[in-house]
């Protein structure tokens, strides 16, 4: 959901040429959006076409400029694993008020 309203953002507010992907900390690969995200999408005029779910690896992370995450427990699984990129993550939430730490549940 996260990567459609982003991209819808990105979109309105003529970012290109900004690209946007997702990968879930602990996705399995190649899941479909569920019917409930889908719908609540198309409430806020998104879009979430030929969406597959991935798993965050490695290589997303060294080509990523930037790494916006929902959960601080995601922010910390990536900073364990992915230590070389810890300087790439955001949590969503800092940029919602400028001085709060806001945990967005994924």
């Amino acid at each position: 959901m996260a990567e459609a309203l982003l991209k819808k953002q990105v979109s309105e507010h003529k970012l290109e040429p900004v690209i946007v992907e997702s990968a879930g900390t602990h996705a399995l690969d190649g899941n479909q959006a569920s019917s409930g995200t889908i719908q609540s999408l198309i409430t806020k005029n998104a879009l979430l076409e030929h969406f597959q779910s991935r798993c965050l690896t490695e290589e997303i992370c060294q080509q990523a400029h930037l790494i916006i995450v929902m959960e601080q427990s995601q922010q910390h699984y990536i900073n364990e694993h992915f230590p070389f990129c810890s300087d790439k993550v955001r949590l969503f939430g800092t940029f919602l008020l400028e001085g709060e730490t806001i945990n967005i549940l994924d």
